[in-house]
Order: structure tokens, then C-alpha cells, then sequence
């Protein structure tokens, strides 16, 4: 299987997050310096993945939700680096009005749509204090 690095740049940023709440702001300041350099590296598409990654994380999906626009021309790059990156599912909740057509180009670009599910969305209902939830659909990549 490739290497994540994804899940290599969010464990780092969770440990510059508890450098910085152990009082250790210096070490974290410095640490969070040098995964902002690797990200500065990295392609576009990579560092529109790993924002939605870092989304998905926070919110508590399971999966990479791509709840924002993703430009036609962006999804084989995509595609490409969820692979190179050993990436096999991900979600995509956008409500944009060209979001079935993003769908079907992630179709022809390889994934498989295995169904729909319900993702995190990053909000909670005021009078319940519940996270609240909206549906998505679920991606293989091939």
C-alpha cells in the first residue's frame, strides 16, 4: 500500500495541537512551520485534499468529504493523488449546482460509486447539541 500522507501530516499537526496546549507554543510554532513547508511543496490538488481532510478529521467522518466546489478540470489531478496516496474511499457531499456532473467525472476518472451515506457536516443543532449530518456519496478508487 502507498504511504498516506495525509494521515502522516494530520498526526503531525495533532501533535504541534498538544505542544501548543502543554504550554509548549515555541515547539509548536516551530513544528506547524514545517508542515506548512510541506504543504507549500505539495501540488494544488494536494493541498485542496488535505484542507478537505483536515475538514473531515475535525468533523468526524470515517472519510475525505469533498463538500466544496471541485472544478472539472481538478478531478483527475485528484483522482491521481488520492491514489498515489493509497486513498480507496472518500465522499463527496457538495450541494453545488454541477455537483451530479463532478460525480460522473470521478466516474470516468476511476471511482466507483458505491452508494450514498451520511457524512458530518461541522455544525450542530442548537437545540439538540447533536452534530448534524447530510447525505453524500460514497466513492471506491480504483
Amino acid at each position: 500500500m502507498q504511504k498516506n500522507k495525509f494521515d502522516e501530516l494530520y498526526t503531525k499537526m495533532e501533535e504541534a495541537r498538544k505542544l501548543y496546549q502543554a504550554g509548549e507554543q515555541e515547539k509548536a510554532r516551530q513544528n506547524y512551520g514545517k508542515i506548512k513547508e510541506t504543504l507549500k511543496e505539495q501540488e494544488t490538488e494536494f493541498n485542496k485534499i488535505w484542507s478537505m481532510y483536515d475538514k473531515a478529521k475535525e468533523n468526524g467522518n470515517q472519510y475525505i468529504d469533498f463538500h466544496d466546489v471541485i472544478w472539472d478540470n481538478e478531478v483527475e489531478g485528484i483522482v491521481k493523488t488520492l491514489r498515489d496516496n493509497g486513498i480507496e474511499r472518500f465522499t463527496f457531499s457538495s450541494g453545488w449546482t454541477s455537483a451530479v456532473k463532478t460525480a460522473w467525472l470521478f466516474k470516468e476518472n476511476g471511482c466507483t460509486l458505491e452508494g450514498l451515506t451520511e457524512v458530518y457536516d461541522g455544525f450542530e443543532d442548537f437545540t439538540t447539541g447533536k452534530k448534524t449530518k447530510i447525505p453524500a456519496y460514497l466513492f471506491k478508487v480504483n
